[in-house]
């Protein structure tokens, strides 16, 4: 994981865009507490939305967290859709349990 990922970060709000087409959106998942544990950034281009970011706690994954960001960044962003079409969800760069960084299925 990179070191920014291990400070904390001051994130701004990113608006609401003038576009129907193109806008970045911003998801998170709390705990019962108000604790953010889980969240995602959104680029989403006519029917394209790209996952630019995704981050969930481990402490928090065995409960289903990130299935359920995922299932719930869906339904927010078809509610919200305005122009009518299929989505296609991808993702960039090296992520998931075929990534040589992330370390999935590794002994710890």
């Amino acid at each position: 994981m990179a070191d920014s990922y291990m400070r904390e970060q001051a994130f701004t709000p990113v608006g609401e865009s003038s576009c129907d087409r193109h806008r970045i959106s911003q998801y998170g998942m709390f705990d019962r507490h108000g604790l953010l544990v889980a969240y995602t950034v959104i680029h989403r281009s006519g029917e394209l939305a790209l996952v630019s970011q995704i981050l969930g706690h481990g402490e928090h994954l065995a409960e289903g967290v990130m299935h359920l960001l995922m299932v719930e960044t869906y339904r927010a962003g078809a509610a919200a859709r305005r122009v009518p079409g299929r989505t296609t969800v991808t993702t960039r760069g090296r992520t998931g349990c075929g990534s040589s960084r992330s370390g999935c299925g590794s002994a710890r």
